[in-house]
């Protein structure tokens, strides 16, 4: 079932972990301080690369809200995911793993090969807007 699961997010993992990664991550406002300081601990492991970011949609049954991203970068992700991340992803896995999109597990040498098209589209986001 866990494995099930690990392809599942793989769709959001490469985003999520390039988030936490940028340190743009939040707990959600609505998050007790328990909830809250256990979110953050696991974000931690996550970034250390403990954990992958899939342990955190696990722990929170695959929902990943908006105000989770600091306001510096929460326009651009919205924005990158709606209109650009999946078709891009779903290009990197085709090409690259020689996947279709749900057809792989998240990988940190993946992920690391993947986030420079993050970075690029978040680069130029930042560009435009400032």
């Amino acid at each position: 079932e866990a494995i099930i699961w690990q392809y599942s997010y793989d769709d959001f993992a490469y985003l999520l972990m390039w988030i936490i990664e940028n340190s743009f991550y939040q707990p959600t406002k609505d998050m007790d301080e328990d909830d809250a300081l256990e979110a953050k601990d696991l974000v931690s492991k996550i970034k250390r690369r403990e954990e992958f970011p899939t342990a955190y949609l696990e722990a929170y049954e695959g929902y990943f809200m908006e105000d989770s991203v600091k306001k510096k970068a929460r326009v651009f992700v919205i924005g990158y995911y709606k209109n650009a991340y999946e078709n891009e992803l779903r290009k990197f896995a085709e090409e690259q793993l020689h996947a279709e999109l749900y057809g792989f597990p998240f990988r940190w040498e993946d992920y690391d090969a993947f986030k420079v098209n993050i970075d690029k589209a978040y680069q130029k986001w930042t560009e435009v807007v400032e």
